[in-house]
């Protein structure tokens, strides 16, 4: 550059701030354009994913009330309206967030991990390779990290006592359900002997009771 006159000089200047310029314009436009992008597509799937979720469970709710319409009448003695109508609205609102909004996170990291792996070899797959390298170690330690906890969970007790709350749960919902639906409908009665703390014990004591 010593043999560059002045003229030359800010040519140089301009040409690497243009280059500079360059360099920048590259990850603003994958962050602009992509997260516009991202911003629509998201849209358009949420939606998708919304109505086609809430068919299903339409379609599953009117089977299951279908279902426990014909059963035989002392499936009845035995299972309460109010437990069937908490479990019912609890087990099919887990299962609404399955088959809803946790597919499409799934099918979005997925294609997010294979697009840009292959976005990563189109335009530089020495250097991809050269990252790859660590990744068959990586995938190793976290399926090794994360089978020894299972084992250690399962061998404490967690993963069975984390069933039986699940399911406790669900049966303590059921019970206040029905207690709730019995008040609420014979609640002339209950506020004529006043039974209203009675009643609230009782339906209190299904959450801290048995806890």
């Amino acid at each position: 550059f010593r043999f560059s006159n002045t003229n030359e000089r800010i040519l140089l200047f301009i040409g690497t701030l243009a280059g500079m310029g360059m360099g920048l314009a590259t990850p603003a436009n994958m962050l602009l354009f992509g997260d516009l992008t991202g911003a629509m597509i998201d849209f358009g799937s949420e939606i998708i994913s919304s109505m086609r979720q809430s068919q299903s469970i339409y379609r599953i709710r009117s089977l299951f009330l279908k279902s426990a319409l014909y059963q035989d009448i002392g499936w009845y003695d035995l299972n309460q309206t109010g437990d069937f109508a908490s479990r019912m609205a609890d087990d099919l609102n887990k299962l609404e967030d399955g088959i809803g909004e946790k597919v499409v996170m799934f099918a979005n990291y997925i294609t997010a991990f294979f697009a840009s792996l292959i976005l990563a070899f189109v335009k530089g797959w020495e250097l991809t390779l050269i990252c790859l390298t660590s990744l068959p170690v990586t995938m190793f330690a976290m399926g090794l990290i994360s089978w020894g906890l299972n084992d250690l969970l399962q061998g404490c007790g967690v993963g069975d006592c984390t069933s039986r709350l699940a399911k406790k749960e669900l049966d303590a919902y059921g019970k206040a359900g029905t207690i709730a639906d019995e008040v609420l409908s014979s609640m002339r009665t209950v506020v004529a002997f006043g039974g209203e703390d009675k009643e609230v014990e009782r339906y209190v004591y299904l959450f801290i009771g048995n806890n």
